[in-house]
């Protein structure tokens, strides 16, 4: 079976990819085009499958799903904007709620939402209970921090009863 030169061409074309004029680097440039199926025309740069993979490789790489943050802040009573509004640091709501849903972070925005967090709870607690009050550390928040252990108890749930109860 022979294929005509025209289905040729665009099956070759299909499966060519220009690195660079040169074809000195592996690794994608923005030289990088594909083309597409119906010739010699560029479908543009960042269209080729081997980005769209990438992306979606780190997205799913960085996306960690719902975080142990999300269930101690709806425990407590906090919401995004009274975290942002607590802090004394600069957080912001995009933060705040990518922290949420698991989106990885820094270490550093990890800390800053924690610090946060801690501040918000301490400005509900009466002064008895700031005494019995333990502060939560970064790797007892998120799933991907190192140090974090499933399955934790939480040494501030009669804090959290009492303040259901008042």
């Amino acid at each position: 079976m022979s294929l005509s030169t025209t289905t040729q061409k665009i099956a070759i074309s299909a499966m060519f990819c220009a690195v660079n004029p040169f074809n000195t680097a592996y690794l994608p440039t923005f030289q990088h085009l594909c083309f597409a199926e119906l010739g010699d025309f560029p479908i543009g740069l960042f269209n080729h499958p081997c980005y769209t993979k990438r992306v979606d490789d780190i997205t799913s790489e960085r996306d960690h799903g719902v975080q142990p943050l999300d269930q101690l802040m709806n425990e407590w009573g906090l919401s995004n904007h009274g975290l942002v509004e607590a802090s004394p640091e600069q957080l912001n709501h995009k933060q705040v709620q990518k922290a949420r849903k698991g989106r990885q972070l820094t270490l550093h925005i990890m800390q800053k939402v924690m610090r946060g967090l801690n501040i918000a709870i301490w400005n509900q607690l009466s002064k008895e209970q700031k005494e019995t009050y333990f502060e939560y550390p970064h790797h007892w928040l998120f799933t991907y921090a190192k140090g974090y252990q499933s399955g934790r108890v939480d040494p501030n749930e009669a804090l959290k009863e009492s303040l259901r109860q008042s």
